[in-house]
Order: C-alpha cells, then structure tokens, then sequence
C-alpha cells in the first residue's frame, strides 16, 4: 500500500521509519521535506543483509539528529486532527498552485 498505518505509527512515536520500497512517494512531500527524517533504502538490497545494515546509519548523533525531525514533522503536521487537516489543505494548496488537480 502506498501508505501504511504503520507509518502513521512509527512518526507518532518519533521512531525513524525505513523504507524499503523504490519510487514510493510520501505522504505531503510537496510539504514536509522527509529527506533526513526518513530512511529510504533501494530494494535491490533486500536480498542482501550485510549491504542492508551497512545503509543504516551508524552513529548515534545522526539517529538522534533523524529523531528529532521526525518529532519535529509529527507535532507539525501529524499531532491532532486539526494539525492533519491544515497539513492536507497545504498540500492542495501547493499542487493547486503548480497546476496539478
């Protein structure tokens, strides 16, 4: 599915979500830079464990540097109903105003 409760899940609980899927697009990307908050790892490694691992980060500063933005993204976008809804009517806005319907 292109997007999963667990995703919901994982940012709600400032967890780093990887994802493991090629060309999957996020949720509100034309408003939330997900780029390092997110692991996106290609596919084509799936298959091979030890190239997995070695593409997740390492150091704990750059884990905790990744929690933090995911808190920051689920407080300003994911929190409350409302927080949602002003989320979702930025998207449109911003697909509206490229041209996109």
């Amino acid at each position: 599915m292109r997007w999963r409760y667990a995703f919901s899940e994982a940012i709600g609980a400032c967890s780093v979500p990887v994802i493991l899927a090629d060309g999957l697009e996020l949720p509100l990307e034309g408003v939330i830079n997900w780029s390092r908050a997110v692991l996106q790892i290609p596919e084509a490694l799936a298959g091979h464990p030890k190239a997995l691992l070695a593409a997740l980060p390492n150091s704990d500063e750059e884990i905790l540097a990744m929690r933090r933005r995911v808190c920051d993204i689920n407080r300003m976008y994911f929190a409350t109903t409302r927080r949602r809804l002003d989320a979702v009517l930025l998207a449109l806005a911003g697909s509206r105003s490229r041209g996109i319907k």
